[in-house]
């Protein structure tokens, strides 16, 4: 049983300091993004991809912005920009949805952090696991084989939850047994 909340407690602790860490990169990599904004000495430059990646462990979309260009003989080129590609970027239309991901980025690493302390959030996790192990591995929750494969996990998911509760001391005594007779 020790060993149990041991390891459960193993996994508040890494959830909590994996969240700490990434907030304050966010806060550090948003002062340096203002400083570049206000042509201070910044570095932001060398922290751009991991910017952009925090942005996207945080589970915030790329926005894109609609740009014209003029490229000669009377020609204008119309695109979408990627704010992650061109970030960091001091451009008019670039900034504010810039500074945007910053403030969404705090907010959901704050809130993580949050939930660390919450029960609610990890009997939450135990109850819906395969659904959770399916966001995790990108499967996108819309999609029918999502919805297919998170009933069919979920039940059995809940035959073997129901099932150990109603047969643990004869399934201990078998794993038991069977560890007996690797020896």
């Amino acid at each position: 049983m020790t060993k149990i909340i041991f390891l459960c407690a193993c996994i508040v602790l890494y959830k909590l300091v994996r969240n700490v860490i990434n907030l304050l990169k966010i806060r550090y990599y948003k002062k340096q993004y203002i400083d570049f904004l206000a042509q201070k000495e910044s570095h932001i430059e060398q922290y751009a991809i991991q910017t952009v990646n925090l942005f996207k462990q945080a589970g915030i979309e790329d926005a894109f912005i609609p740009i014209s260009q003029p490229v000669g003989f009377g020609q204008v080129a119309n695109f979408n920009a990627s704010v992650f590609t061109n970030f960091p970027s001091n451009k008019l239309g670039f900034v504010s949805p810039s500074l945007d991901m910053f403030e969404k980025a705090t907010g959901i690493f704050r809130s993580r952090i949050i939930e660390c302390f919450n029960p609610i959030y990890w009997i939450e996790q135990i109850i819906f696991l395969p659904k959770h192990i399916l966001l995790y591995i990108g499967l996108n929750s819309e999609n029918v084989a999502f919805k297919i494969s998170n009933v069919i996990l979920t039940f059995i998911w809940w035959l073997l939850g129901i099932s150990f509760s109603l047969f643990r001391t004869a399934f201990l005594d078998y794993v038991i047994k069977l560890l007996g007779s690797l020896k």
